[in-house]
């Protein structure tokens, strides 16, 4: 009999720390408390204190409230309360569920936030002029093709397509967020970290079944380090008496890659193409074949300019009746943007077979071989083709290397 009491007891015992477990992990029991303030959001009423306004008044550093801005303190919401719960065990240890979702959205009055959490603190909001009532429902938007692709002056461009999937059409106001001050700006008003998304046009009515492009360009040059960025793409809309904000995230990798690419390689011909003034050259495919066979020409005897180019054309090209021109490029480490300034200035009869209005398309190949490089100082900044460019060098007094370089190699036709 008191083996078979023992045995209970443990059982009981054990029963007991599995509640107590329980208990401590997963039964929320432990509130928590935070609070936001909607920066500047006015109750109703507050434009009876325009008549205390004052124009043309200068407001210097410490001087006290005008009565104007005295006024509108009365008007403004006070704090939102934000109520969560947890764990004993995430009160004592941080350990367990968090207290809040990792985003929530709080309204009052006719303004909004998107407030999002790190465990029980707020990280940072979202301000929204709009009573938001639903985030990320269904079956209303979808936004993707996301893309991050080389704009003017060698800037960043972020472009995402968003539709209307839904029965009824929508007004949208699209906003997208990106890495830093180069996608927008951040400010802390009350401790709180508002996110400075920018707003971007994409269309003023979204019909169902239509999409708009909404895009926007970096306000600087973001840097070459970082491997990929993250954006964000938020749209703002109504349906009904519901207004809702759906979001959606990219994360993209970093053209900026020092590499000469087919993105490089695109950004390069809408440069080309721009100061063409209308007449743009559109990619071939035979043109890129063709560039790839002069690669493999030119390596063959790296010391010509241009080396086997009238062979090369004649076996390939002359019976299709195509007038080409070529041009064999070194673009080094610059963007896009810098190269086509500096073919401009310092190379101008490769740039004239680029912007020469007889042709009519292009086609490209970029691929690693032995060059002939001078050294600076040097007056050459190009070679005729068929020079010898070793002896061409040495008769301007420049001294020169042979090293690995990265050739791009492109046809203009018609």
């Amino acid at each position: 009999m008191r083996t078979h009491w023992k045995r209970r007891t443990l059982l009981s015992l054990s029963a007991f720390s599995v509640l107590a477990l329980m208990f401590l992990l997963v039964i929320p029991l432990v509130p928590f408390s935070a609070s936001i303030t909607i920066p500047n959001n006015l109750e109703p009423g507050w434009t009876s204190c325009n008549s205390l306004a004052q124009p043309f008044v200068i407001i210097t550093k410490g001087s006290p409230p005008s009565k104007y801005q005295q006024c509108l303190d009365t008007y403004l919401y006070p704090p939102i309360q934000m109520k969560g719960s947890s764990t004993i065990s995430y009160g004592l240890l941080g350990l367990g569920p968090q207290p809040y979702p990792r985003e929530k959205v709080v309204t009052q009055g006719n303004e909004s936030a998107l407030v999002y959490f790190k465990g029980a603190s707020i990280e940072a909001a979202e301000l929204y002029y709009a009573p938001i009532t639903s985030l990320n429902p269904p079956g209303l938007v979808r936004i993707d093709n996301g893309s991050l692709d080389f704009s003017v002056n060698d800037l960043l461009k972020f472009s995402a397509i968003v539709t209307n999937i839904s029965s009824q059409s929508i007004t949208p106001e699209v906003h997208i967020y990106g890495p830093g001050i180069a996608f927008g700006s951040n400010f802390t008003i009350g401790g709180v970290t508002w996110i400075g998304a920018n707003p971007v046009s994409c269309a003023a009515i979204l019909a169902p079944d239509s999409q708009c492009v909404a895009s926007y360009q970096a306000l600087s040059n973001p840097g070459r380090n970082a491997t990929q960025f993250h954006f964000m793409v938020e749209v703002i809309g109504q349906t009904g008496d519901q207004s809702f904000l759906y979001q959606q995230r990219f994360v993209l990798a970093n053209p900026y890659t020092g590499q000469v690419n087919a993105g490089w390689v695109a950004a390069f011909m809408r440069a080309v193409n721009s100061a063409r003034n209308g007449t743009g050259l559109v990619e071939s495919k035979q043109l890129d074949d063709f560039a790839q066979i002069r690669f493999k020409t030119q390596t063959l005897n790296l010391t010509i300019a241009n080396y086997g180019f009238n062979a090369d054309y004649h076996q390939f090209l002359l019976l299709a009746g195509h007038q080409v021109g070529e041009t064999t490029l070194f673009p080094g480490a610059y963007l896009p943007g810098q190269y086509a300034s500096v073919l401009q200035q310092s190379a101008p009869g490769h740039w004239s077979v680029l912007t020469d209005p007889t042709y009519t398309k292009f086609g490209y190949f970029v691929g690693a071989g032995p060059t002939v490089v001078p050294r600076d100082p040097c007056s050459v900044t190009e070679f005729p083709g068929g020079v010898n460019m070793t002896e061409y060098l040495t008769s301007h007094g420049c001294a020169y290397g042979i090293v690995q370089g990265t050739y791009l190699v492109i046809e203009v036709g018609n």
